[in-house]
């Protein structure tokens, strides 16, 4: 099977008179580690690529999805919100710009604020990527077409707007 998956959850923890608890507002994590998600640097931080039907996965997911990119070398992990605001076509998929300048150690409390924002969202429209190769043909294996239509299907079964992406 491939694995298309999240690799955990982030529950926001909030404090009120100095009582730390648990807020109920969620974001799943999808985390990549290791110098090889570093290979495409420019002068802001990294270009992430990944396949469409990762992509197409990771945003139309029922919770905000967060990438991390964690470098063993300097023990420090990168992040950005997958959005399609965030998310650049190419051939294959798509690419994400994930900044020098965001780092876990550092969020100043954007995590909470994405938490906080996307239960409060009521979105219409679902957007998905779709690689053509060369022939205009889908350039994805069977099982993957499987999933992408699925997820298609499911986005009109719930009354979206349904937004093909042709990259």
């Amino acid at each position: 099977a491939r694995d298309y998956g999240i690799d955990g959850q982030i529950e926001i923890v909030t404090s009120e008179n100095g009582v730390k608890y648990a807020s109920g507002k969620l974001l799943a994590v999808q985390i990549k580690c290791g110098p090889s998600h570093f290979r495409f640097p420019n002068d802001d931080g990294w270009a992430f690529y990944c396949k469409a039907p990762h992509i197409n996965y990771w945003r139309e997911h029922s919770l905000p999805v967060i990438l991390i990119l964690c470098d063993p070398e300097t023990n420090h992990c990168y992040w950005e919100w997958i959005t399609q605001q965030v998310t650049r076509p190419t051939s294959n998929g798509a690419y994400i710009q994930v900044l020098k300048s965001k780092t876990l150690d550092n969020t100043g409390g954007e995590l909470e604020k994405i938490a906080r924002q996307r239960s409060m969202d009521v979105k219409s429209t679902d957007t998905f990527i779709l690689p053509l190769n060369d022939s205009y043909a889908i350039d994805l294996p069977d099982d993957e077409i499987a999933v992408l239509c699925s997820e298609i299907s499911l986005a009109y079964s719930r009354k979206r707007d349904v937004h093909i992406d042709i990259g």
